[in-house]
């Protein structure tokens, strides 16, 4: 009897000496209380705040803050189910562990006067040194993120917008970023066919701008023939149903459309002056262009979109972490950060005056190097050219073999690229 209560005595104690409290605190001048509370609250939020190396996923949809609401989260695996209690409008609202991997956890949000954030986690839990690093890693990210989004939001007037692609990267993102800021969103879900031959069943008048991102991806397999129909049609039938359903509205949206800088073609140097370029990809985009006709659009020619939530990025993570990295052609590549993307949507929407075409891209030599050096990880593995031809074909040849230098008239948030990797991946 004796030796069990000293052994849980000893539980008890050894619990107790794991209980940590991590504080973190950050000023974002210019913004009021009210103002950073509320932002909490809106649709998209969560998604802003989630760290992209590894992000949870939501199980069911967020249903609110308020006391009681249950939020039920896929992190690493993991089930985790949180709950809101002391919801204090405009001063505090906070999140305890129900059921997960913790023996307890609770973080209160406090918003305070000056605009001043302050986070306070406490939690015990075995391995308590890997999470409270973790943690620290989380919400560094978190509070910068949330910097960059209120400096975008600042002053915008609220628009309604209708975007199509909305399930892929840009437009998930852009959407959550969107509806944090206070717009409205609507998604373009895909119509069984985007044949051009009829008008979208939709009142598109009654958006302030339409966001045109839909297109099958380019970079997930060799170019079969059914394939490259897919690249084309996806993009030009869109394109032209969207815009004979605009041409007949007495008030139109402002338009903005994804386009690349596939456009210029696989060798030189070009800019927005430049004219179109030959090779497959040169001729879809030159015709997903054309397709709006006579309608004033800004068509935003990508480069590479970088983000560890999807695309290119992602995908060379895997062998970089198991210390099989390396370059692909001349290792040379035309990158934007993913919100350098949401931020000129953003801008451009809130000024609705540009109309023609801007490279979204910088140009960087050493891509693998760099990467490598944020990872930790080594970068000498070169893929042979002759293999990424037998695996890829013309793909290869247009995508990954053929880097082309573009220039841009934009400036960017991210425009040094070992900065923005460490800021997406938590380095």
């Amino acid at each position: 009897m004796l030796g069990n209560t000293m052994q849980k005595e000893q539980a008890r104690l050894l619990k107790r000496s794991l209980d940590k409290e991590l504080i973190f605190e950050t000023t974002f001048e210019g913004v009021k209380e009210e103002e950073l509370y509320l932002w909490h609250l809106r649709p998209g939020a969560f998604n802003r705040l989630n760290p992209p190396w590894n992000p949870a996923r939501l199980l069911s949809a967020h249903p609110g803050v308020f006391d009681g609401a249950k939020v039920s989260l896929k992190v690493m695996g993991i089930t985790w189910l949180l709950k809101h209690h002391d919801v204090i409008e405009n001063i505090q609202f906070c999140d305890s562990q129900v059921k997960g991997p913790f023996f307890s956890y609770s973080h209160t949000h406090k918003f305070l006067s000056g605009g001043r954030l302050k986070d306070e986690i406490r939690f015990n839990a075995l391995g308590s040194s890997f999470i409270e690093k973790e943690l620290r890693r989380v919400f560094k990210f978190r509070h910068e993120a949330l910097r960059r989004d209120l400096a975008q939001h600042k002053n915008s007037r609220k628009l309604k917008f209708l975007i199509t692609g909305a399930s892929g990267l840009v437009g998930s993102n852009l959407s959550s970023f969107l509806t944090s800021g206070g717009h409205e969103v609507d998604k373009l879900l895909r119509p069984k066919e985007w044949d051009g031959e009829t008008r979208l069943d939709k009142d598109l008048g009654k958006y302030d701008c339409i966001v045109h991102l839909a297109g099958e991806n380019i970079a997930d397999g060799r170019w079969t023939k059914n394939k490259k129909e897919k690249i084309l049609n996806s993009r030009v039938k869109s394109t032209e149903l969207l815009a004979k359903s605009i041409h007949s509205l007495s008030s139109k949206p402002y338009l903005i459309s994804a386009s690349a800088i596939g456009f210029y073609g696989t060798k030189g140097e070009f800019d927005e002056s430049s004219g179109n370029g030959e090779g497959f990809l040169a001729d879809v985009v030159n015709r997903w262009e054309e397709a709006w006709g006579s309608l004033s659009v800004a068509k935003l020619r990508f480069g590479v979109i970088l983000s560890p939530l999807g695309g290119a990025l992602k995908k060379l993570l895997i062998p970089f972490h198991f210390g099989l990295g390396g370059s692909i052609g001349n290792d040379s590549i035309n990158w934007i950060s993913l919100d350098d993307v949401i931020y000129l949507i953003n801008k451009l929407s809130q000024e609705q005056t540009f109309n023609g075409a801007l490279n979204v891209s910088q140009y960087v030599e050493d891509f693998s190097k760099t990467l490598g050096k944020v990872l930790n990880r080594p970068s000498f593995f070169k893929i042979p050219d002759f293999a990424l031809n037998i695996l890829f074909g013309e793909m290869a040849r247009e995508t990954l073999l053929s880097q082309p230098k573009i220039s841009s008239s934009l400036n960017f948030v991210d425009h040094d690229l070992e900065s923005y990797l460490r800021f997406c991946l938590g380095r």
